[in-house]
């Protein structure tokens, strides 16, 4: 990176011999080009950014990259009464809202690309293309995605592939994608290659495909 400490120099100084020879003397003692350059690729740069340089442009933007994902041992069950489908006494613990969660750091490549999202998140309008957009990038090569609206108010996002459990947090999250305030929304999950559905939905035929595993998550509100 090419620096010149003539280009620093306010325009109410630059008649002033000595302050500009003083000037270029520390410069050539300290020669800061190496650190200004390591400073702007690892701290400045978003697209080269890394370690706390991304970290940084997390409290800028407003979102950090560790994540609450369902913990993939967690078999969400408690204890509880009989017809509850829940386990009897000695089985399992007492309801928690904590348990079965697990936290997830992203790492710096990941991150970038969640910071470039929701940036654009900040700023862009809340319509069903920009919004389709940002996620496509979120989930790129995933398969295909959908918004689609669905009653007064609500959206809903349509996956035909299953999330990973990071993925759906993301997915969750109330400031990700942006949507029109007061806008619900739900999460739908169908693989299409292995879910059953009627003639034209490019879904499976009867006897080789079973109804969806993923119902409708309700509801997220923004």
């Amino acid at each position: 990176m090419s620096f010149n400490i003539d280009d620093t120099i306010l325009s109410q100084y630059g008649a002033s011999k000595r302050i500009k020879t003083l000037l270029r003397g520390f410069n050539e003692l300290i020669k800061p080009n190496a650190d200004i350059e390591l400073f702007y690729n690892n701290v400045f740069n978003i697209l080269t950014a890394q370690g706390v340089g991304l970290d940084i442009w997390g409290i800028i933007i407003g979102i950090g990259r560790t994540l609450q994902v369902q913990s993939s041992s967690n078999n969400s069950t408690f204890l509880g009464f009989n017809g509850s489908e829940q386990d009897v006494f000695n089985s399992s613990p007492f309801y928690n809202s904590n348990a079965g969660t697990d936290t997830v750091t992203l790492a710096d490549n990941a991150y970038r690309e969640l910071l470039l999202i929701k940036q654009s998140a900040n700023i862009s309008r809340t319509d069903a293309a920009t919004l389709t957009s940002l996620l496509e990038r979120l989930y790129n090569g995933r398969g295909n995605f959908y918004v689609i609206e669905v009653g007064i108010m609500k959206l809903r996002y349509i996956f035909e592939f299953y999330l990973e459990p990071f993925e759906e947090a993301l997915a969750a999250r109330r400031d990700l994608p942006p949507k029109p305030a007061g806008v619900t929304y739900q999460i739908l999950q169908v693989k299409t290659s292995e879910t059953f559905g009627f003639n034209g939905s490019g879904m499976q035929p009867f006897n080789n495909g079973v109804f969806s595993p993923y119902g409708l998550q309700e509801t997220y509100t923004y």
